[in-house]
């Protein structure tokens, strides 16, 4: 069945790459990236409040931190973001030998590991990857994507999806306990 409702604008940003938005339950706040302007923006829905940060390159994506604040991707690598005082620590480089790619798209699974991937900025190359990013430490897990998208992980946690829009194909690995994945297929 089919609702009637009416949508209305509430931040007329004009983000250049506006994406990845997250909800956060615990500041009710809407949060995304606009990637070309290296901008994180929150959006309070109860009190209709904008904030915006300047992230310290390109950011293809936010993901919360059960610790609080969130890791944030961008260009130069995987920072911690602290939103109280602006401030952003760089966690790890991820492909300094790659200077013409950057990250895009990413999210914490239920097991609080993040999975995101590179991809180059230019969208001709294969230089992109998928990454997993854990207490462990960085791993790359796939390689071979022009633009990495839409990391998921299924229902039950047993199937990882990552996709590469040029080649408009979504791929599915077998993703076991340590956050191991293999099989993959189309």
């Amino acid at each position: 069945m089919v609702g009637n409702f009416e949508v209305t604008c509430v931040w007329d940003l004009k983000a250049t790459l506006g994406e990845g938005p997250i909800w956060s339950a615990k500041d009710h706040a809407v949060w995304f990236v606009d990637i070309k302007s290296s901008k994180i923006h929150r959006y309070d829905v109860n009190i209709g409040s904008k904030q915006s940060w300047t992230a310290p390159s390109p950011c293809g994506f936010i993901a919360p931190r059960k610790r609080g604040g969130f890791v944030v991707g961008c260009k130069s690598g995987l920072y911690l973001f602290e939103p109280k005082s602006g401030e952003f620590t760089l966690l790890t480089h991820i492909e300094p030998h790659l200077p013409g790619n950057r990250l895009n798209d990413g999210f914490v699974d239920a097991k609080g590991r993040l999975w995101f991937g590179s991809m180059d900025d230019d969208e001709n190359h294969p230089t992109g990857a998928l990454y997993r990013y854990d207490a462990r430490g960085l791993k790359k897990m796939d390689d071979d994507y022009v633009i990495t998208n839409g990391p998921a992980v299924s229902p039950d946690g047993k199937i990882l999806y990552h996709n590469d829009t040029l080649k408009k194909v979504i791929y599915a690995f077998d993703l076991d306990d340590d956050g191991e994945i293999t099989g993959k297929r189309v």
